[in-house]
């Protein structure tokens, strides 16, 4: 993924520099296409920049009375919207940057205005807004890196519940959802779901993130939400010797400012906003609570700990759930979906096997998958090894024995292992291994194609090629006429 970044030279220190930096934290220098990064002092030209677009992916132009009037400016756009129109170029994304500069202004081309052009104050915002459009043009891509994001499965009550609550108009508005469990449990992966499905957050949105412990205190969190680059150059004041009321007041005014761009912060508590009682920080209820936050979700809340009754009852903004452990069924289906995604071939067997072995933790699913990959990945590397000392070194011991080997260190992958000892058995027309290996594919339960196939060689080579094309010919299934003629050729001239 390249992210081209034009803009005017006039507009680094105040914003391009920061938003640069902030995107490549996410992605990457070598994802970011910006002169000070990508070319050497007095290298950038005509041909520099067209070969630099001829590999971008998405083309961002940061909108200002400095960029519009910029020759570079122009002709990247110019370059950029050609590549557009050819279907080189998968997206263009203009960001106005400059608080002067209105949408309508006759500077900015005309083609350009059909986009829903805003200014965005906050350089981290902005990069916020890129990453996220490059995540789309991913995925619209690769479709099976948002099938993979996407996957989720069971939890349907809990769900259920979120929805119940957050369309409940006889109640006051949800801004803060806390979501407990043990670690690994999913927490994380409910709380976007609940969002995706609820119609809060788009698929691809990244929450920005702060983490809390036991040992900080309303003074920290004012810092990590500072931290976040929301609030633009505002520079925190002396919080230290202020009252908590005036602490309280200072953290909803960022946090006014985030609500204000549709962000919703995560945090990840381990005790610092709820504690190990369940009872959740008074401040942190106070905040939560306050008139100006009240209108939009601002807080994921992800803790270990159980949310008591009470604590919620006196804070009615807030929505918690306590995630579960999975059962059988929804482990199994997770295990599906995940070995689907992966392109895994997983027989209802392997899956029943590999669930016996798991409990309740969706990362020790994707782990299982994880080592499956892995497995499988050893696996074709050992059948490539073996085809390579039988047709390239011709050395039919060494083979056999690579074989069997792989066969037997993997045994979910033992069927394709035995199609390869076939294949080797045949080109050295070892009709003794090439029987025995039919029947171990038939103990493996193996596709009936893939049998008849297997058969009809031996009969083949053991000059039988009559009876051969017509065994094939009688027991082959879902092969098309043209598809039975090619293959009964090939074994009529191979055993010619």
């Amino acid at each position: 993924m390249k992210i081209f970044i034009s803009h005017s030279s006039k507009d680094k220190e105040r914003y391009c520099n920061e938003l640069v930096a902030k995107l490549t934290e996410k992605v990457g220098e070598n994802s970011i296409v910006y002169d000070a990064l990508t070319f050497e002092a007095g290298e950038k030209s005509i041909d520099e920049i067209n070969r630099t677009l001829g590999h971008t992916d998405l083309y961002v132009i940061l909108l200002s009375h400095a960029a519009i009037e910029s020759e570079w400016v122009k002709h990247e756009l110019c370059a950029a919207q050609k590549k557009l129109e050819d279907r080189t170029l998968d997206r263009i994304y203009p960001l106005i940057v400059d608080e002067t500069l209105k949408y309508d202004d006759e500077g900015i081309p005309e083609w350009l205005k059909d986009y829903n052009l805003k200014y965005i104050a906050q350089p981290a915002k902005a990069a916020r807004l890129i990453i996220e459009r490059a995540k789309d043009v991913s995925w619209s891509r690769h479709p099976e890196f948002k099938r993979r994001n996407e996957i989720f499965v069971g939890r349907n009550s809990l769900v259920n519940d979120f929805e119940t609550r957050i369309d409940d108009l006889d109640k006051p508005p949800v801004n803060t959802f806390v979501v407990g469990g043990l670690p690994n449990i999913g927490r994380k992966s409910l709380a976007r779901h609940c969002f995706v499905k609820g119609n809060i957050i788009l698929s691809y949105y990244d929450f920005p993130r702060i983490s809390l412990s036991y040992q900080e205190s309303i003074e920290d969190f004012i810092v990590k939400i500072q931290d976040l680059g929301f609030s633009g150059n505002d520079k925190i004041p002396e919080i230290a010797n202020k009252t908590m009321e005036e602490k309280i007041n200072y953290a909803v005014e960022l946090l006014e400012k985030i609500s204000r761009l549709s962000e919703i912060v995560l945090v990840n508590d381990d005790g610092g906003l709820i504690d190990y009682r369940g009872n959740i920080s008074e401040w942190f209820s106070s905040i939560v609570s306050s008139r100006q936050l009240l209108d939009k979700m601002t807080f994921v809340v992800i803790t270990k700990y159980k949310v008591n009754f009470e604590s919620v009852r006196r804070t009615p903004s807030i929505f918690s759930q306590n995630v579960p452990e999975l059962n059988r069924t929804e482990r199994i289906g997770l295990l599906r979906r995940l070995a689907t995604a992966n392109k895994l071939e997983l027989s209802r067997r392997d899956m029943d096997e590999i669930g016996q072995h798991l409990t309740g933790y969706p990362a020790q699913v994707y782990y299982a998958v994880g080592r499956i990959q892995n497995e499988k990945a050893q696996s074709m590397y050992g059948r490539c090894k073996a085809l390579y000392q039988a047709y390239v070194e011709h050395n039919y011991d060494a083979a056999l024995h690579q074989i069997d080997t792989v066969a037997a260190e993997f045994p979910r992958d033992k069927k394709y292992a035995l199609v390869v000892k076939f294949d080797i058995a045949q080109f050295f027309e070892k009709i003794e291994t090439m029987q025995d290996t039919i029947k171990e594919l038939e103990a493996e339960r193996t596709n009936n194609n893939t049998v008849v196939i297997c058969k009809s060689k031996l009969l083949a080579a053991q000059n039988k090629v009559d009876e051969a094309v017509q065994y094939f010919t009688t027991n082959i299934s879902f092969f098309t006429d043209e598809s039975k003629k090619n293959f009964c050729e090939r074994l009529k001239a191979h055993y010619a």
